[in-house]
């Protein structure tokens, strides 16, 4: 009896150890002004926008902004002295931001294609805003 007492203790410790080292970390990111590098698959997903971002259907217009959907979620760490950015856990879709006519261009070229994407990350703060953090396009790297 000992010695099954022993084996099952023995077997559950190792289910245990087993379980709690498959966790993996999330990675982590931080909000402007750090720069990231960022992978996905680069994606556009219409949203209602003004006047009033779906309230009226019929009337609001449609936005198409580019959205990259990541592989696995991150974790985006806000400095403890950011007024704008609050941390966000388990991220797994950011807004890209181009900046210019030639970045929107060069984006509409990856859609539905695997990117890396250099920029800041910054929280969402308008309604134009469709995730919950942004990417302002620096370079795509891929």
């Amino acid at each position: 009896m000992k010695r099954f007492l022993g084996l099952l203790l023995t077997f559950t410790m190792m289910i245990v150890f087993s379980a709690c080292t498959n966790h993996t970390k999330v990675e982590e990111y931080y909000f402007e002004p750090s720069i990231s590098v960022i992978e996905g698959q680069l994606i556009t997903r219409m949203y209602y926008g003004p006047p009033n971002y779906g309230e009226n259907p019929d009337t609001d217009s449609k936005q198409y902004p580019f959205i990259l959907e990541l592989d696995k979620p991150i974790n985006v760490i806000a400095e403890d002295n950011d007024e704008f950015n609050s941390d966000k856990l388990e991220v797994t879709e950011i807004q890209v931001v181009p900046m210019s006519k030639e970045q929107t261009q060069l984006l509409e070229q990856y859609i539905n294609r695997r990117v890396i994407i250099q920029g800041t990350l910054f929280e969402a703060i308008f309604g134009g805003h469709h995730t919950e953090v942004l990417i302002q396009l620096e370079k795509v790297l891929y």
